[in-house]
């Protein structure tokens, strides 16, 4: 933090997550009904900003989908001369992040599947579990859950048995490890009813 360096990296920081904060407000202000069209026009008004557009498609890769691409090109191909190479650079520049985007979640996904194998394989996957608090992030949960489900589906008692104590304990480790701003909130979730959330 004292180094030179360190405080540029400190400085990059701050300004990618206020451009993060901005780009999720735009997108909020679009509504519960925002359409393609919508998001089109924002990325649009982005071209040319390469944190924007990133910040974009981390918030909002689902929206990105063929369809998007696809109205893009259309438009791409509606546009002047004068506007088409600009239409251009922002479609190769979302095509590029949106295939980073894929290539972290899938290479997140590997990573879970590998570390839920560890845990299975481990006769007590506990002292496991506190070792890797950092990895049980929501990709983890998503396939350890799908996992459990599988195995319940296919009949499969002993895994599901083992998966439901991996789940079990990874909750509970993760509870334990809140900070008690989120324990607070975790127990007016969980209070029986509205009096007894009012008197926590």
């Amino acid at each position: 933090e004292h180094s030179s360096f360190g405080q540029q990296l400190a400085q990059q920081a701050q300004a990618q997550e206020a451009t993060v904060r901005e780009v999720a407000a735009e997108i909020q202000a679009l509504g519960a009904a925002a359409s393609r069209a919508d998001f089109l026009n924002l990325a649009q008004r982005y071209a040319g900003d390469q944190e924007r557009l990133q910040a974009l498609v981390g918030l909002a890769r689902p929206v990105l989908d063929y369809q998007f691409f696809q109205d893009l090109t259309m438009q791409i191909g509606q546009a002047p001369d004068a506007e088409r190479a600009k239409l251009e650079d922002l479609r190769e520049s979302l095509l590029e992040l949106t295939q980073q985007v894929d290539q972290q979640t899938q290479m997140a996904l590997e990573e879970a599947v590998q570390l839920l194998q560890v845990l299975i394989d481990a006769p007590d996957p506990a002292p496991l579990i506190a070792e890797n608090l950092p990895f049980f992030d929501e990709a983890f949960l998503s396939v350890l859950q799908s996992n459990l489900e599988a195995a319940q589906q296919r009949g499969n008692i002993e895994i599901s048995a083992k998966l439901r104590t991996i789940y079990e304990q990874v909750m509970s480790a993760l509870r334990d490890n809140m900070s008690p701003e989120l324990k607070a909130i975790n127990g007016l979730m969980a209070a029986e009813s509205e009096d007894a959330a009012r008197q926590l």
